[in-house]
């Protein structure tokens, strides 16, 4: 009587199970067209852009415009320049702090003395606004350096400080 191997044959239907399979697989997957590389580039192209401050160089202008006399296009550019060199309005003490430090100074998040609270800011007042200023251009402890208002000038920060001092006297 002959024996058959069993090894062997399972090794042959798993193979042939695994090729089905595979083949199977292969008929039911789509074929990458044209269109869906498309629509695969849209789908992962970025849907904002990061504003890192630098001025934002504007198109070529136009070939009528570019023909223009040169005391026009200089004249044209000149409102440019001056509207790009006149600094936005400052903000005040209480938009610095409603737009930025309400977030620590509201709650004392970290250590920071509360807004209103007198006790917490009576031995701050008594370093000065110099050593206020120092603190708030530098930071300390959780606080970082300009608070969390990196785009404000030292005069409004200034004045953030000086609003919250006025808040307790």
């Amino acid at each position: 009587m002959k024996r058959y191997n069993q090894r062997g044959s399972v090794t042959i239907y798993a193979i042939t199970a695994i090729s089905i399979a595979f083949a199977l697989y292969m008929l039911t997957t789509s074929i990458t067209t044209p269109a869906d590389s498309k629509t695969t580039v849209d789908r992962i192209t970025p849907v904002g852009k990061v504003n890192t401050g630098a001025p934002i160089i504007p198109e070529p202008a136009a070939a009528p415009e570019a023909v223009a006399a040169p005391e026009t296009a200089a004249a044209a550019a000149a409102p440019e320049q001056s509207a790009a060199a006149t600094p936005a309005a400052a903000k005040s003490g209480e938009d610095v702090y409603k737009s930025a430090c309400f977030a620590c100074h509201l709650t004392g998040a970290a250590g920071a003395p509360k807004f209103g609270d007198k006790a917490a800011w009576e031995p701050r007042i008594a370093t000065g606004i110099d050593a206020l200023m120092q603190t708030v251009l530098n930071g300390k402890g959780a606080m970082p350096p300009r608070g969390t208002c990196m785009t404000c000038s030292e005069d409004e920060l200034k004045s953030a400080v000086e609003y919250m001092i006025a808040q307790v006297q």
